[in-house]
C-alpha cells in the first residue's frame, strides 16, 4: 500500500521533471535598414509561445497597420500560423509579413506594435533620394480628358506605366472609383489594355496603358481615385506606384442643352428614289452616330409636320462598339413615306440637336431631304384610302 509521504513525493518529483512554461515573445524585425527610394523593405511581426492570433486584416484585428502611413505605403500582407503539439503551453506561433514603400527619403520609422500585453521596440530605416540625373527604372503618369466635361459627355481616364527595365508582371488595377457620386451611379467602361513604346529623355520606355470611360451625369466636382499599380521586375524587385489625384469639374449645361448628346453627330440618309406613288408606301432610312452616352440619341427621329404625305417613324435600332478607344453609338431610324396627293413633296427636314462642347451652346445638326414628287398610281388603280 502506497501511503501519503510515497505520493507527495511522487509529486514533488513531476514537479521537478515538468518544463517551465515558455514565456510569450513579440518580435519585429526588417530584411534591411537601409534602402534607395524606389526599393521596398518587409516587415516581419512574429509571436511566439502564445495561443493569441496576429491579426491584421478581417475580424477583430489586433494589429494596426494604419501607425506606418506616415512614413509608408502597405503593400501586400501575408500572415502564417503553427501549432506545436509537443508543448504543454504556449504552442502557438503566428507571423505577418507586410510589404512597405517608403514614401520619401531620409530618416523614417517603424513605430512599436502592441499585442496581448507585449510590445516591440520601435525601429529606424534609412531610406537613401535617387541621384536628381537618374532616369527612373520606372514611372507613372495619369489623365482624365477632358478635365472640365459638360454633363453626359465622354471622359476618358487613364493610367500608363512607362518601364525601361524588363517587367514580370504588373497590375494596373482593374477598380477606378470616383467620389461624391460613385461609378456605379453613372454609365462607365473599362477599355483593353493598350502596350505601346515612347521615348522620355532620350530613353526608350515600353508602356502599358490603362484606360476606362465615363459620362458624369451632374454638374460640380468629381474625384477621381486611380487604383494602385503593382509591378515585379523580372530580377525581383516590387513596386508599388500611386497615381496622381485627378478630378474633374463638370460645368453646368446651358439652357436647353440638359439630356442631349454632347458634340456633332454624324449623320446619313437614304432617301427614295423618285418619283413615289400616290398612296404607296417609300422608305427613308437615316444614321444618327457618336461617342454618346446610352439614352443621348432619340428614341424616334424630330420631324415637323408635312402637308400631303404622311409619315410613320419607327423606334431606333442602337448599335454599340468601340472607336479609336472611345464608346461608340449609332441609331438607325426608318421613315416610312405615303404621299396622299401627286406634285412636289415638302417633307421635313431632319433635324438633331446637340451641345456645342467647345462653344457650350446648342446647335443643330440637319439632313435635308433632296427634291422629290409624287405621280397618280397607274390607271385603274385607287390607292388612297
Amino acid at each position: 500500500m502506497v501511503g501519503p509521504r510515497t505520493l507527495l513525493a511522487a509529486a514533488a518529483l513531476l514537479l521537478v521533471a515538468a518544463p517551465p512554461a515558455a514565456a510569450a515573445v513579440l518580435e519585429a524585425r526588417v530584411d534591411r535598414r537601409e534602402l534607395a527610394q524606389d526599393e521596398h523593405l518587409v516587415l516581419t511581426l512574429e509571436l511566439r509561445d502564445s495561443d493569441t492570433r496576429l491579426r491584421a486584416e478581417g475580424v477583430d484585428p489586433n494589429v494596426d497597420l494604419t501607425v506606418l502611413t506616415r512614413d509608408f505605403d502597405v503593400g501586400r500582407v501575408r500572415s502564417s500560423f503553427r501549432y506545436r503539439l509537443e508543448r504543454a503551453r504556449g504552442r502557438a506561433a503566428s507571423r505577418l509579413e507586410v510589404e512597405l514603400f517608403p514614401k520619401r527619403a531620409g530618416d523614417l520609422r517603424i513605430p512599436a506594435f502592441e499585442v496581448a500585453g507585449l510590445r516591440t521596440a520601435p525601429i529606424a530605416v534609412r531610406v537613401h533620394p535617387l541621384p536628381a540625373d537618374r532616369l527612373p527604372e520606372l514611372r507613372l503618369t495619369a489623365g482624365a480628358e477632358p478635365e472640365r466635361p459638360w454633363p453626359g459627355q465622354v471622359v476618358r481616364v487613364w493610367v500608363a506605366l512607362h518601364a525601361r527595365v524588363a517587367v514580370e508582371r504588373a497590375s494596373l488595377g482593374d477598380v477606378l472609383r470616383t467620389s461624391p457620386v460613385p461609378l456605379e451611379l453613372m454609365e462607365h467602361r473599362r477599355l483593353p489594355r493598350e502596350e505601346t513604346e515612347e521615348r522620355w529623355r532620350g530613353a526608350r520606355y515600353q508602356v502599358l496603358r490603362q484606360a476606362w470611360v465615363l459620362h458624369p451625369r451632374q454638374a460640380g466636382r468629381l474625384e477621381l481615385l486611380l487604383p494602385d499599380v503593382w509591378v515585379e521586375t523580372a530580377d525581383g524587385k516590387r513596386r508599388r506606384l500611386a497615381p496622381p489625384p485627378l478630378a474633374l469639374e463638370v460645368r453646368e449645361p446651358p439652357p436647353g442643352a440638359a439630356g442631349l448628346p454632347v458634340g456633332r453627330p454624324e449623320l446619313e440618309a437614304r432617301w427614295p428614289a423618285g418619283p413615289l406613288v400616290v398612296g404607296r408606301l417609300a422608305v427613308a432610312s437615316f444614321t444618327v452616330a457618336g461617342a454618346y452616352a446610352a439614352g443621348s440619341l432619340p428614341e424616334r427621329l424630330p420631324l415637323e409636320e408635312a402637308d400631303g404625305v404622311e409619315l410613320l417613324a419607327d423606334r431606333a435600332a442602337l448599335e454599340r462598339g468601340l472607336r479609336q478607344g472611345l464608346p461608340w453609338i449609332q441609331a438607325r431610324y426608318h421613315l416610312t413615306i405615303r404621299p396622299l396627293r401627286s406634285g412636289p413633296l415638302a417633307l421635313p427636314t431632319v433635324r438633331i440637336p446637340y451641345l456645342d462642347p467647345a462653344e457650350g451652346r446648342v446647335r443643330v445638326a440637319e439632313l435635308r431631304p433632296p427634291p422629290l414628287e409624287a405621280v397618280p398610281p397607274p390607271l385603274g388603280r385607287v390607292e388612297v384610302g
